[in-house]
């Protein structure tokens, strides 16, 4: 296979894990909220069943459209209707609790509304977004693996070879970074590439659910990368040959002792690739 040829199909991977449905689906904080309808058996007060016609213009649409999918739900054949699902219906969904149109409804009581004589009694239900395929936490290493594609296509283009040297390392943590970068501006935070297996940093105490901890939590993600650098570093000896002093070792030594969960996995790919001081 020619050089080019590998060039080629390096980015081309590159692009596909970052550019497909999966990677580019919005991140989301918290769960979306549906309005559903249900045929209440239980007579409502006067003062709490509204007509539905009484309804302002948006909070019709939706009583409507919780009501039209509730009854197509039911002409479904027994067994297909899911009353979590709408039986395969879209009940209307909305982004927060506080964006399902309720005025115009009881403010106290369940809220009621009667539609060609029929009572419905409507709730408000949190259900999960997650993106196609996989769930979101693949997002980041899906993330670092295009990152390294199109690292490794652009050195192979520029070198004619992936084995880096310990400058030519540096430029996956520059693509990486990037892509991180541009991916917090696609979903306007941080949130969505940011660290959310822990609340907490552990003797800093620094909340990781707040924009600041979001954008720590996203830099914590840079040190694969910076580790991927420092793999590469240990195949050339750059600290057994002398190139990096005393100072630069025990440097290095006590990031990989604070950091090594995040800086090992990428340090062993690192050494793996890594050009051999000799050749």
């Amino acid at each position: 296979m020619s050089t080019r040829t590998r060039v080629a199909l390096l980015l081309l991977l590159g692009i596909g894990l970052l550019c497909n449905p999966f990677y580019l689906w919005p991140h989301h904080a918290g769960d979306a909220h549906e309005l559903r309808a249900s045929e209440t058996t239980i007579t409502a007060d006067a003062a709490t069943a509204v007509p539905v016609d009484d309804l302002p213009p948006e909070t019709k649409t939706a009583v409507e459209s919780a009501v039209e999918t509730l009854e197509s739900a039911a002409d479904l054949p027994v067994g297909w209707y899911h009353s979590d699902q709408g039986g395969g219906h879209d009940w209307p969904r909305y982004e927060s609790e506080a964006a399902v149109p309720m005025t115009g409804l009881a403010e106290t009581g369940p809220p009621t509304v009667t539609v060609e004589e029929t009572e419905y009694l409507l709730t408000t239900v949190a259900v999960e977004r997650s993106p196609p395929v996989l769930p979101e936490q693949f997002r980041v290493p899906i993330g670092f693996t295009g990152a390294l594609a199109l690292a490794f296509g652009g050195l192979l283009a520029a070198r004619g070879t992936v084995q880096l040297t310990t400058r030519a390392a540096w430029v996956v943590v520059g693509v990486w970074t990037g892509v991180l970068l541009v991916t917090a501006a696609y979903d306007g935070s941080f949130a969505g590439v940011a660290l959310t297996t822990v609340h907490e940093i552990p003797l800093v105490g620094i909340d990781l659910s707040t924009v600041a901890g979001n954008f720590l939590g996203t830099v914590v993600w840079v040190l694969p990368a910076v580790g991927f650098v420092l793999g590469v570093g240990f195949r050339r000896e750059r600290w057994r040959s002398g190139v990096g002093g005393t100072g630069e070792l025990l440097s290095v030594l006590a990031l990989v002792a604070v950091t090594w969960p995040f800086t090992l996995p990428g340090g062993a790919l690192g050494f793996l690739i890594g050009q051999d001081r000799r050749s």
